[in-house]
């Protein structure tokens, strides 16, 4: 679960994308056709020692509030690979298997009657 940090005093806005970085929690205005691209505003300070290797920080509610929740070690299993038929350590010769003769005098198709 998720820890609460720190709660900050700004409200949050639908059209502006908000972010917790060394320093403080920036925003930025949202991409608008036809409109250039805006600058990152620092819209609150913290002193929080962020320890990105441990925890995942990230922004919820209204008014902001900074929050952190563990990350996840190591993700899912995967299974393993099955083992080679004649391979592994000991590196033997490969063997060759010849195919079945086939028996009757044509070639391909259904026999006809």
């Amino acid at each position: 679960m998720a820890e609460n940090i720190l709660k900050t005093d700004v409200k949050r806005d639908k059209n502006t994308l908000y972010w917790v970085d060394k320093g403080g929690v920036f925003a930025k205005p949202r991409k608008q056709p036809g409109v250039p691209e805006g600058k990152k505003t620092k819209v609150a300070d913290h002193d929080i020692d962020l320890d990105r290797t441990k925890y995942l920080y990230f922004l919820k509610g209204d008014p902001l509030i900074i929050a952190r929740a563990e990350r996840q070690v190591g993700g899912s299993k995967r299974k393993k690979a099955a083992k080679k038929a004649g391979g592994g350590k000991k590196g033997g010769a490969k063997r060759t298997v010849k195919k079945a003769a086939k028996k009757g005098g044509k070639k391909g198709g259904k026999k006809r009657r």
